[in-house]
């Protein structure tokens, strides 16, 4: 497999796999943080162990789930609609009548009433409130997945400019060995300056080459270390057949993917309950 098929599959399949598992734990579960390892317990990290760990630490699916939690909070409250409604109450009055004579009165209560007929207020205030609950929660469900994917698209670029760094060491290597020859030659007629000239200028550019994706590399390495925590390197690409094969065998082809991926958009189901809800509310109004 060349690289870059190698690193198009890779990316694919890590996307596919994180997505499928999401899709077949559904929305609630996903609030959760996925449990991730530890760092002692790694000698490299592979790419779906980065993309869970990213999603339990990202600070916007922290947010979605402080949403949530009040998204459920209305939903008690409107739940409550349906419920006999108690309130405590005391009152307390003093009054002078006369020269001599003075009233003081003291009241403490209970009061309960019970909705019998509102015209369907609490049951499209209910219906508004559950579907914002589960807009809330396929919300918490894409931040996850948008973490995840940065983070895996970090380590896939950390991998790719590996594999470019051994390829443009190997080809600064044979520029070195044609300098040298022609320093040989060069020594005894056998080359001119000129030759020489252009031999240290493809070498020079090959190192300069190297280092730009050394310094590629070391950002995405960068971004994988702040998304989990952990300063464990990415495994290389070898290490992630596995993960590879799991991710090609979760869909048969590319467009089952994307038929999934359509149907089970976090961001669509959201958006969807979202419509639900404010339809409600007009109901309710």
């Amino acid at each position: 497999m060349t690289l870059q098929k190698r690193v198009s599959a890779l990316g694919a399949g890590a996307a596919l796999l994180w997505t499928s598992v999401a899709q077949a734990q559904g929305p609630v579960d996903l609030v959760g943080p996925p449990a991730g390892p530890s760092e002692s317990a790694l000698e490299c990290l592979s790419i779906d162990q980065a993309m869970s760990l990213s999603a339990a630490r990202d600070p916007n699916a922290r947010i979605a789930e402080a949403e949530r939690a009040s998204a459920d909070a209305d939903l008690r409250e409107a739940r409550s609609l349906f419920r006999p409604q108690i309130s405590a109450f005391t009152r307390a009055g003093f009054g002078d009548v006369g020269l001599v004579d003075s009233t003081l009165q003291n009241q403490v209560g209970l009061r309960a009433s019970q909705r019998v007929f509102d015209f369907g207020d609490a049951r499209f205030a209910k219906r508004a409130a559950r579907f914002a609950q589960e807009a809330s929660g396929y919300a918490t469900a894409q931040a996850r997945l948008d973490a995840a994917q940065g983070t895996g698209s970090a380590g896939l670029e950390a991998l790719e400019m590996s594999e470019r760094i051994t390829v443009s060491q190997e080809r600064a290597l044979y520029f070195e060995r044609q300098l040298a020859s022609i320093d040989a030659l060069l020594s005894e007629g056998g080359a001119t300056r000129t030759e020489r000239a252009n031999a240290a200028s493809r070498l020079a550019e090959a190192n300069a080459i190297l280092l730009e994706l050394e310094f590629q590399r070391e950002r995405a390495s960068q971004r994988v270390l702040i998304d989990t925590g952990l300063a464990t390197q990415v495994c290389s690409n070898e290490k992630q057949l596995d993960f590879l094969l799991q991710s090609v065998a979760v869909f048969p082809d590319d467009a089952s993917a994307i038929s999934s991926a359509l149907a089970q958009n976090p961001t669509a189901r959201v958006i969807e309950n979202e419509i639900k809800s404010q339809e409600a509310l007009v109901s309710r109004q």
